[in-house]
């Protein structure tokens, strides 16, 4: 059992340093201590060593260890699949919270099922099989030319409305412009009315303030398909709201253990 553990499940390699920067900004704010785990699906590159993120993230100290799972190789632990990449990092890594996404890259060929994040949605399943909470990071984006991932990219809508099959949590920044906020409402509506699985969305008043603040601990810059925060904010404030939502649940943890 992942015992209640928050997961946080995403699907771009990008994610990985603003989950972790955002979870160990939250952590220093409230003078804890936060043990992270990242498990690295074979979605994409194979090698963890490819990763100059999951490399900078260790030498800070940031990360109590990596698991590959399936055909990626090269963590400190290496398991069979996603099932036992998280419970290694469970009970092996002795970890608070657990990011699982795929190493650098991304295949999509632009049809509803056909992308490797489809594995996103998996994750999920296996989360929820081992009584763990699972967290789903959106992928939003206004900035990318493609109309399918404009907003919440179709490839987490797809997850959440397809491949899901039990409730997870779903972390919704409110302070983006009014007309990306519009669209995003839209987009939660239409998928609220298939009703096949009945998530919680969890709106997260995110500032600007706060997401510099935590971006700026990174020692790096962070780009996802190329854009950096002034190019893509809605990427940013998406990715790093799930970070509130898995704070949360530790929070959470902690009051039930009170």
């Amino acid at each position: 059992s992942l015992n209640g553990m928050p997961v946080l499940a995403g699907e771009l390699h990008s994610m990985l340093p603003i989950l972790v920067t955002s979870l160990q900004q939250l952590a220093k704010q409230h003078g804890r201590r936060l043990r992270i785990a990242y498990v690295m699906t074979d979605g994409a590159a194979l090698p963890a060593y490819f990763s100059q993120h999951v490399l900078r993230l260790r030498e800070l100290n940031w990360l109590s260890g990596t698991v590959t799972v399936g055909h990626a190789y090269g963590g400190d632990l290496e398991a069979v699949n996603v099932y036992s990449g998280l419970l290694a990092a469970r009970h092996v890594f002795e970890a608070d919270v657990t990011i699982v996404l795929m190493g650098p890259g991304i295949v999509g060929t632009g049809t509803v099922y056909g992308f490797t994040g489809v594995e996103q949605g998996q994750t999920v399943n296996a989360v929820c099989a081992l009584e763990g909470i699972p967290i789903v990071v959106p992928r939003i984006s206004f900035s990318d030319s493609r109309s399918r991932h404009r907003g919440i990219s179709h490839h987490t809508l797809t997850n959440l409305s397809r491949v899901i099959m039990c409730p997870a949590r779903v972390p919704v920044p409110t302070l983006l412009p009014t007309q990306w906020q519009q669209i995003i409402s839209e987009q939660i509506a239409r998928l609220e009315e298939r009703k096949r699985v009945l998530h919680e969305w969890v709106q997260v008043p995110l500032t600007e303030a706060e997401m510099r603040d935590r971006l700026e601990r990174y020692p790096c810059d962070i780009t996802s398909m190329g854009r950096g925060l002034s190019e893509d904010p809605a990427f940013f404030y998406g990715v790093s709201s799930a970070a509130d939502v898995a704070w949360s649940v530790l929070n959470e943890e902690e009051s039930a253990r009170c």
